[in-house]
């Protein structure tokens, strides 16, 4: 029998995102390059777990700021589109909704340009956040220190554990992050969860190295006031795999071969479909793994056909002998 199907709370960035894809070089000052036709889609680290959330048919609620302008109801049409529940978005009666700008070269490769709009008030959002009814709490990187304060952000988490949810939380690469190290850490271990990408690992634990980097995760662990048997950091290796390290834990998988178009939004395909795996569908820590790395691949190959449903994973899974059902 299946477990109870558990609702997602994603908090944190909704953005417009505007693709400027096939990006041949970056011209100099006064001149210009040709692109193909740009497209619009919900973004963000919570609106890419949204959409992927709904490929999935898996509950999502999106908690954040959007602007009361034209990109904000671009946003909610989107949502609309996607069957996607609208109960935590909150509309910011002055500030803009935010936007990014993925500029992407035809290899792949891309960079970011973001206005950041809404998501300068990150602190306020958290002020007098109410959740909606929901059993897993999912922080993105923008509501981490320093964004918000430590102190707020402790309470409310120990307010959320009180209420039976379970909490996760994904880092995102930024200096003013890393300058905030002390006060992030204090956060991220009272969390059931943490997410993050190799560079963030580096950046986090001051090592290059994957297994100093895991090292120092599991000293970390050690140390957490809150019951630290099921904590897990769960690393995203890109066309590598994917690890998770708990405190007497490490479990390492590979990623399934693929070209990939680009990789926007890969992290946050991975992050819901590994809370799908192994909540929804319960899976083990490996499996839910391997689900994660095949859906966030899948999504982003070449020729491919958009964000793959739970059955053409498990497709994907049949050819080599496995499935998530």
């Amino acid at each position: 029998m299946r477990k109870v199907v558990q609702t997602v709370i994603g908090i944190g960035d909704l953005t417009l995102d505007i693709f400027l894809p096939q990006l041949e070089r970056l011209p100099e000052w006064g001149l210009e390059v040709m692109i193909d036709e740009p497209r619009r889609q919900l973004g963000g680290n919570i609106g890419n777990m949204a959409i992927g959330a709904a490929a999935l048919a898996a509950p999502f609620v999106s908690c954040g700021f959007i602007g009361s302008d034209q990109e904000g109801g671009f946003l909610k049409e989107q949502f609309k589109r996607l069957n996607l529940s609208m109960d935590g978005l909150r509309e910011h009666r002055k500030e803009r909704t935010s936007q990014t700008f993925a500029c992407i070269r035809k290899d792949g490769e891309r960079f970011f340009l973001t206005y950041p709009g809404v998501l300068n008030q990150m602190e306020e959002l958290f002020a007098d956040i109410a959740l909606p009814p929901g059993n897993i709490v999912f922080l993105s990187g923008w509501c981490l220190p320093p964004r918000v304060s430590p102190n707020r952000l402790n309470e409310l988490i120990r307010m959320w554990r009180g209420e039976g949810r379970w909490i996760a939380a994904d880092l995102i690469w930024s200096d003013e992050t890393w300058m905030s190290k002390a006060d992030l850490l204090e956060v991220l271990l009272q969390c059931d969860a943490v997410f993050m990408n190799t560079d963030e690992l580096a950046a986090f634990t001051d090592s290059q190295d994957l297994q100093t980097g895991i090292t120092r995760l599991r000293r970390w662990i050690a140390t957490a006031r809150e019951p630290s048997a099921g904590k897990l950091f769960i690393i995203k290796k890109g066309k590598e795999g994917a690890a998770a390290v708990g405190a007497e834990l490490t479990c390492e998988v590979k990623a399934i071969a693929i070209e990939a178009e680009h990789t926007v939004g890969a992290g946050d395909l991975f992050n819901i479909s590994f809370l799908h795996a192994r909540w929804n569908r319960n899976k083990t820590i490996e499996e839910a793994l391997r689900f994660a790395c095949t859906f966030a691949g899948l999504s982003i190959r070449k020729k491919g056909s958009g964000i793959p449903t739970e059955s053409e994973v498990n497709g994907q899974f049949s050819e080599g002998g496995g499935s998530i059902e």
